[in-house]
This record gives C-alpha cells, structure tokens and sequence, in this order.
C-alpha cells in the first residue's frame, strides 16, 4: 500500500492529507487480509506522521467451540514515517537513529504494508472465542454446548 508524498513533504508542518483504505494486505505465511478505515499523513517537523482507526478482518476457529467465525481485530494506527531523501534539495539523509524506524524511500514513496502487518499481529487476541460466553465442547462427546442441551452419557 503506497502513497507518493513528495509534494506533502514539501508543505507548512501541520499539513494533513486523509486517505480511505479499503485494501488486502499480506501477512506472509497468515496470508491476506482486508484492512478497512481512514488514516491521516500529518507533515512533522521531521517526516510524516500517519494515523487512522483501522480494522482487519480473519476467518478464525474458535479456541472453545472449534467453529470458524470472523474476528475483527480494530487497531490504531500511529507511526511517524521519516524520508531517506531530503525533499527540497535532493540530497541523501542519515539513517534515523533507531533501526524500527520507518522510512520514507528515495523516490519518495511511502509504503504503509509492514506497519499495517505489524499492528495487525500485535491486534490478535490469544485466544479466539467466537462469542464471550461460549461454552465450548463437551469433554465427554465432542458436542457443541453452544447448540442447546444435548443427552451425553454420564459415567
């Protein structure tokens, strides 16, 4: 997900572009999922400072019942994107300090998919229950608890 922002780099601090995002992003081996929400591009003092109210979306088992349902996993957004390119003059910048910065590439680009991956993992909870009061499955027979009683056999 890339955004071309040498123009904003070049405006007043305090700018602000708002995007929608409405997108697949790739989580690797977890494979892909939608990201839905807005997110804003303030201009800093030194980059560009993005936040939003985002949410994904997963097709999950549930850790009680083992049915499949959809987890939503909502997140807040809020990184500070730093550019490797000085945007008035051209010329190459130092490194930022902290190496889990991230950056702003040469041409200006900046790519918002690794911290959208990173919030996303860091948004999914331990354990999936696909409701809070879910009863889970019987120990002696399997049975979804959740569909009503049922006549297991007692020892």
């Amino acid at each position: 997900m890339q955004f071309e922002v040498g123009e904003q780099l070049r405006e007043p601090i305090g700018s602000v572009h708002s995007y929608q995002i409405d997108e697949q992003v790739d989580l690797g081996e977890e494979g892909e999922l939608p990201v839905r929400g807005k997110v804003d591009f303030v201009k800093t003092r030194r980059g560009l400072l993005v936040t939003g109210d985002l949410e994904a979306q997963r097709q999950v088992p549930c850790d009680r019942c083992l049915v499949t349902f959809n987890l939503l996993l909502p997140f807040r957004l809020e990184e500070e994107f730093l550019p490797t390119v000085n945007p008035v003059v051209g010329g190459t910048l130092p490194p930022p300090e902290d190496e889990t910065t991230f950056t702003i590439n040469e041409r200006q680009v900046l790519d918002l998919t690794d911290a959208l991956r990173q919030y996303i993992l860091l948004a999914v909870p331990l354990k999936h229950l696909c409701r809070p009061g879910c009863l889970g499955l019987c120990p002696r027979c399997g049975y979804n608890l959740n569909q009503g009683p049922h006549t297991c056999p007692k020892d």
